[in-house]
């Protein structure tokens, strides 16, 4: 799976744009349901700001909560099928013809499977809180130092960002 995400990004083309909150309609999340608590505040951030929002998340198949599923794709760690067995290069076909305005991915430790995910969408902003080699975000949010990272607290200063980000740094689209 390393080498097909290598592959991607070596041969991707995608146009990179930096949007403001009020630019951004559709947004995808990149999660690990084990932070799917934390996560959510920045789901329903989301949700109150109007954006469509769809999750691809990680689950381990010990895990036996029940989360919502709504707008809600999950993929076992261990597996290549998603929790309504379908093959995770279904999922990654069905990602690479939707339109997202925004990836968000909020995984703190590497996970292949949501990696894959983020690489196979041509979004034109890709934000996230851990650096990868190769470089596949736009942006990376990263904690203070000697401060452990934690998704809500993340979520937060990403939401922060996002609000502020045309009227600070002058992003906006023409």
């Amino acid at each position: 799976m390393r080498q097909k995400i290598k592959r991607i990004i070596k041969h991707s083309a995608r146009e990179r744009v930096y949007q403001s909150m009020e630019e951004i309609n559709t947004v995808m999340v990149l999660l690990d349901m084990k932070d799917f608590e934390d996560a959510n505040f920045i789901l329903e951030q989301l949700k109150k700001f109007g954006k469509k929002i769809q999750v691809y998340a990680c689950k381990s198949p010990q895990d036996i909560n029940n989360y919502p599923t709504e707008s809600v794709t999950i993929v076992y760690k261990k597996e290549t099928k998603g929790l309504s067995g379908e093959p995770v290069n279904q999922i990654i076909k069905k990602v690479s013809k939707e339109k997202f305005d925004l990836v968000i991915d909020l995984t703190l430790e590497e996970n292949l499977l949501l990696l894959y995910i983020l690489v196979s969408t041509n979004s034109p902003l890709k934000i996230g809180l851990q650096k990868h080699i190769p470089r596949v975000h736009d942006i990376v949010i990263s904690s203070a130092s000697g401060k452990g990272q934690n998704v809500k607290r993340m979520g937060e200063q990403l939401i922060s960002y996002l609000s502020t980000m045309s009227s600070i740094f002058g992003f906006s689209n023409p």
